[in-house]
């Protein structure tokens, strides 16, 4: 740290050691730009870290989701879509999560804004399976 020293005879101010009181050398004008540099390149790295980490985050709640709608549905009338608030309860994630993976993972469908399936897009009727019944 450095105080600033009047010359005699005039108003120039110089920057001067503490200890020694002589002048010191001026750090060089680059040094500024090598600082702000790694400071970008740092604040680069940790937004890229921190995009990474939501990517695996969502890639993996897509993953369970997949696993989880294969083992608890089959691809009958009725069986093959689940909501996203049962899935939410199931593997203990927020709604959010079960929404963001879900309109994420290609594996998963989305019937409407609400119901997932890994069978189809469309649920099907229940009808479809019994046919219609007469009287």
């Amino acid at each position: 740290m450095g105080l600033f020293a009047k010359h005699s005879g005039g108003t120039r101010y110089t920057l001067v050691s503490q200890r020694t009181q002589q002048p010191t050398a001026k750090p060089p004008k680059h040094a500024f730009m090598k600082e702000l540099a790694i400071a970008l390149i740092a604040a680069a790295l940790i937004g890229l870290a921190t995009l990474g980490r939501t990517y695996l985050i969502t890639w993996n709640d897509g993953r369970r989701i997949h696993n989880w709608l294969r083992a608890t549905t089959t691809d009958k009338a009725g069986e093959s879509h689940r909501t996203q608030v049962e899935i939410a309860r199931a593997l203990r994630l927020s709604p959010e999560r079960v929404s963001t993976a879900c309109g994420q993972n290609t594996r998963l469908l989305a019937a409407d804004d609400l119901s997932v399936s890994i069978w189809r897009r469309q649920g099907q009727s229940v009808y479809e399976t019994r046919g219609i019944i007469s009287l």
